[in-house]
């Protein structure tokens, strides 16, 4: 997977006129802990810093699960054909690396993952982000850009007769964020836009009583949409920290809409049914970063990344007799420990 992400964060700060009478009251030890809290940090360090460079280095266990659901919403189930999507799950090597400097924050991360057994079984990535820090006042705006390809087989069992069909596949993936957080840096809003690209089994039918019309098989469809998104995360702020004890979180939920179309025979494509869809990001673990005496301060993060996504079409499309319906669910997920060297 190939992650290209651009942030442009703000943190805004309110000080009190008289800090001493605060903390003879031990109102201001109150307030700070409040904070951190937000934060999800379990204890508040001597020195809160952040980092000029960090480097990670760790390993990230990938599983890539895909179901082809269009069969479901046959009339006859003898009419489907059943679809199966392998990528052997295993080890991927992460390495990353965080600059920061004034306003401009920038982190680069890579991985790779591929199957002992087959060279066309894999998975990489390539994630890039770039933020703009109290740069401008109350708000905190981030954009991102994600670019994913995966590589494994396929397996097609028609349902009426028995017959297989076996092969290999490549799947592309494309994502825009744009995320505004109007109340603080962690609660956010945005809008996604989505392309995928991938093989899977569809079925003509008819829309006055859901029966088979005769066309059914297998081709490359393109999801094109949009998506309402909800945002919480911390970890953006987590990685420049150079001490923290606490959790880390990057959730985001979305609702939205996928239009697909063939990319080998577009004379079906005004027959193809919209879709339903939702998604789901997180990002959850805990993370111990220590300011040391010396210049290199060090750290380890251990967590478990979660993203999935799952389509329903709406049986209507460009035709008033006939609905092609495609759908989908995908999910990527699995264990990561980063051990972090920051300066």
């Amino acid at each position: 997977m190939k992650k290209i992400v651009l942030s442009l964060a703000v943190c805004a700060s309110v000080s009190f006129a008289n800090e001493g009478l605060l903390d003879e009251l031990g109102v201001s030890a109150f307030l700070s802990s409040e904070s951190e809290s937000i934060l999800g940090e379990f204890g508040i360090p001597s020195k809160q810093e952040e980092s000029m460079l960090s480097v990670d280095a760790g390993m990230w266990y990938i599983s890539w699960n895909q179901a082809s659901t269009a069969s479901d919403m046959l009339k006859n189930a003898s009419d489907a054909i059943n679809t199966t999507y392998n990528i052997e799950s295993s080890l991927a090597y992460v390495m990353k690396l965080n600059l920061k400097y004034k306003y401009l924050s920038w982190s680069t991360e890579y991985y790779n993952k591929a199957s002992a057994s087959s060279s066309a079984d894999e998975a990489s990535g390539l994630n890039i982000g770039i933020s703009l820090l109290d740069y401008i006042p109350y708000i905190n705006v981030e954009m991102k850009y994600v670019k994913a390809d995966f590589k494994g087989g396929i397996n097609a069992i028609r349902a009426s007769d028995g017959a297989t069909s076996d092969g290999s596949f490549a799947t592309t993936l494309n994502i825009a964020d744009i995320i505004i957080y109007p109340f603080n840096d962690y609660l956010g809003f945005g809008y996604r836009s989505y392309e995928y690209e991938v093989p899977q089994d569809l079925y003509l039918i008819d829309n006055s009583d859901g029966t088979l019309a005769g066309i059914s098989g297998i081709d490359d469809i393109n999801y094109k949409g949009s998506f309402y998104t909800v945002v919480l995360d911390n970890k953006r702020i987590v990685d420049v920290k150079t001490n923290y004890n606490g959790l880390v979180y990057s959730a985001s939920y979305g609702i939205g809409k996928l239009s697909p179309t063939s990319t080998t025979n577009a004379a079906l494509n005004k027959y193809y049914a919209e879709s339903d869809a939702q998604y789901y990001d997180v990002l959850v673990g805990y993370a111990y970063k220590v300011k040391s005496k010396d210049s290199f301060d060090y750290g380890v993060t251990v967590g478990y990344r979660y993203n999935k996504i799952v389509t329903s079409a709406n049986k209507a499309s460009n035709s008033d007799n006939y609905s092609l319906i495609t759908e989908f669910n995908t999910e990527f997920h699995g264990p990561i420990i980063n051990l972090t060297l920051s300066y």
